[in-house]
């Protein structure tokens, strides 16, 4: 299985309503198929629209932010060696 990257934007906000917004311009881009699984790092107001948008859709925390969390919180450099 490979991650594909099926496009991207720029937002002037970040909040429920634009993830929306986005959401539902990329459910038509894609012809009313909506997402299997969602990648994020946790935003609340992204998981709300996902949430909204493809109620269907498995979501999962990013690998990335989350070993950033833990190597931040538990503040030993050394914690993933």
């Amino acid at each position: 299985m490979r991650t594909v990257v099926f496009g991207c934007t720029v937002l002037s906000k970040e909040g429920e309503e634009s993830y929306v917004w986005l959401l539902r311009a990329f459910l038509e881009a894609m012809k009313g198929k909506a997402l299997e699984s969602v990648i994020t790092d946790d935003d609340q107001a992204m998981k709300s629209a996902i949430k909204a948008i493809f109620p269907e859709a498995h979501h999962r925390l990013c690998s990335w932010h989350l070993l950033c969390n833990v190597t931040a919180r538990v503040g030993i450099p050394q914690f993933l060696n």
